[in-house]
């Protein structure tokens, strides 16, 4: 990952302020936390198409725009409203970071400003890089801490906007307002309910102390809003797939057999195929945890 200069990072979040008010925060009681984050605030995809990625999502299943879809130079993205938080397609010729699964990246909202989170994460011996504002000279719009240690290979970091809350608390119940207008789109997705992550044992412990809560194989921890993390045991670091709550389960499966992107079946539970999805593992429930 880039982690060694601001302009590597701030690549990551350059937007304008309109664009970054599109997360609705939460009280912290929300998650056991070490009173460092809220919640999760928004998933990364990077693709080998991410305009396609971003026409899938934002005109095919109907999510709402969050911000066009626009390239900035050194790198380019888009993002839609699942619900709960935002979806990020997004894309850097130069940036390394690139997983199997092609979800990149979670951001977590912080409990509090960046200054005294950083000051918690010496302390508690969490590794990062940053803080890095953007812009770079003159008053920050949002300020991105890298975590270098929870998961190698993807992009974990804390961003804190700095704007008045009322602004995005009214661009997100809009946006709410345009899914439920929608009734979901042609899936019924009512939010996102969970990300599973793989993770090795050494990586345990780094997640533990960020979380502030014990890890327990295959079981959800709850991060507010609707959301679990899922931790399965694995060879390998990465996060593995995403899960949607929908309104019908039945409904869900018609559309992906009709689009030829039905993959496994469960009583419950129904999944994409990876390679007809831009190589991302979406999973569809009607009742979450």
């Amino acid at each position: 990952m880039h982690v060694s200069k601001p302009v590597d990072i701030g690549s990551w979040k350059k937007r304008s302020l309109q664009q970054a008010s599109n997360f609705l925060p939460v009280s912290a009681q929300d998650i056991n936390s070490n009173e460092l984050i809220n919640r999760i605030d928004h998933i990364v995809f990077m693709v080998e198409k991410p305009v396609e990625l971003f026409t899938f999502l934002s005109e095919e299943l109907k999510l709402p725009l969050a911000w066009n879809y626009e390239n900035y130079g050194e790198f380019s993205c888009g993002g839609v409203c699942a619900g709960n938080v935002n979806l990020e397609s997004y894309f850097n010729s130069n940036d390394s970071v690139f997983t199997t699964s092609n979800i990149t990246g979670i951001a977590f909202e912080p409990a509090v400003v960046t200054d005294i989170l950083i000051n918690k994460f010496d302390k508690l011996g969490i590794d990062y890089t940053g803080p890095f504002p953007f812009p770079e000279s003159g008053p920050a719009m949002w300020t991105n801490t890298i975590l270098t240690g929870v998961l190698p290979g993807s992009q974990i970091f804390v961003c804190e906007y700095h704007y008045p809350k009322e602004e995005y608390l009214e661009r997100r119940k809009y946006l709410n307002s345009q899914l439920e207008e929608v009734s979901g789109g042609p899936l019924g997705i009512e939010h996102v309910c969970e990300i599973k992550l793989e993770i090795k044992d050494l990586q345990k412990n780094y997640w533990e102390t960020f979380l502030g809560t014990t890890i327990k194989e295959n079981e959800p921890i709850y991060m507010g809003n609707g959301l679990y993390l899922r931790f399965v045991d694995s060879n390998e670091n990465r996060i593995k797939s995403m899960k949607f709550k929908v309104r019908s389960i039945a409904e869900s499966r018609k559309y992906l057999s009709d689009n030829k992107m039905l993959g496994d079946e469960k009583k419950n539970l129904i999944s994409t195929k990876p390679e007809n999805t831009f190589g991302i593992l979406f999973e569809f429930c009607e009742v979450s945890e």
